[in-house]
């Protein structure tokens, strides 16, 4: 700071007062006693298995449409062995890793069936099975109904109902 001559004792203590004032309040923001508690951000807490069945689904629905998806290129995508890769998937779901495959598949097919912007053959083929008769097949033991029974039922809940009847 500039203080002029003849120092006038007034200002100077001012002066001095407000350096040591602007030395506090910078010493404070610098270490850490004041909290910028808008900008932490807490990271979501997932299991190491919670992970490994997003990778894997997050494969599997990249792959959705390959009808050669296997479980040796699930595991080297994800980096695990096929051994592990099934164990795990087996302790996790409960189903085969070829089960789980399928059933993945199969939901996205009952979730495209109910849009009802394809037939029930392009359907079977975007969800990687290579025949639609087997894919029927799959399909009904898996909801109780046929492919074709499915998407007519979702028709009828969408419909609203008339009044009159």
């Amino acid at each position: 700071a500039f203080i002029g001559k003849p120092f006038n004792v007034e200002i100077l203590r001012k002066t001095l007062l407000n350096l040591l004032e602007a030395q506090v309040r910078l010493r404070n923001s610098f270490s850490g006693q004041q909290l910028p508690t808008e900008q932490i951000t807490t990271p979501e807490l997932q299991s190491p298995d919670e992970r490994l069945l997003q990778k894997i689904i997050k494969v599997i629905n990249e792959n959705l449409s390959n009808s050669d998806l296997t479980t040796d290129y699930i595991a080297s995508k994800v980096g695990l062995s096929r051994v592990h890769l099934y164990r795990k998937l087996k302790e996790l779901t409960n189903q085969s890793a070829r089960s789980y495959i399928r059933n993945i598949r199969l939901a996205k097919a009952a979730e495209l069936l109910s849009q009802k912007k394809m037939s029930v053959a392009e359907v079977a083929y975007l969800t990687g099975f290579n025949n639609a008769n087997n894919f029927s097949t799959i399909f009904h033991d898996l909801y109780g109904m046929s492919p074709k029974e499915y998407m007519e039922r979702n028709s009828k809940e969408e419909t609203p109902s008339n009044p009159t009847e």
